[in-house]
């Protein structure tokens, strides 16, 4: 090779190396500026599990929600009646999943608890309580 190949030669390479240093601090900014985009971008928070307790249960009960060993009182439920409930979001999506529990009030029967339950955000759940609260239902809707 000639020398005037190798300065040919050593002249495009210096070229291509000086713009490739103007072109990767650019590169670097606008990345930077769109992660910076992504990070910005609101999330949802998620909402509150409504939950509905029918009580054919001749006796109020008071109703509470199990996570591990963690009790969460949602409230009373008052004999033959219907009540609404809020769960809090925080049992939304939990792939542990929760347990609903109901705790005849003033009264020397077990309290009953119902199987594990995962519920995704947008469902609802409605607790059937029967006069025997072994018998009760938990639908998921």
């Amino acid at each position: 090779m000639t020398r005037a190949g190798r300065s040919i030669r050593t002249a495009v390479g210096l070229m291509m190396a000086g713009a490739l240093l103007i072109t990767l601090p650019t590169g670097c900014f606008w990345n930077r500026g769109k992660k910076e985009q992504r990070a910005e971008a609101p999330r949802a928070a998620p909402a509150p599990i409504p939950l509905t307790v029918d009580s054919r249960f001749r006796e109020d009960v008071t109703v509470y929600v199990v996570r591990g060993t963690q009790r969460t009182r949602l409230g009373l439920v008052t004999a033959l009646t219907t009540q609404a409930f809020l769960l809090p979001a925080t049992f939304s999506a939990d792939a542990g999943g929760f347990r609903l529990a109901a705790d005849p009030a003033g009264s020397r029967r077990a309290s009953f608890t119902s199987e594990n339950v995962v519920a995704q955000p947008g469902q609802r759940l409605v607790w059937t309580l029967e006069s025997r609260l072994g018998r009760s239902v938990l639908g998921v809707y």
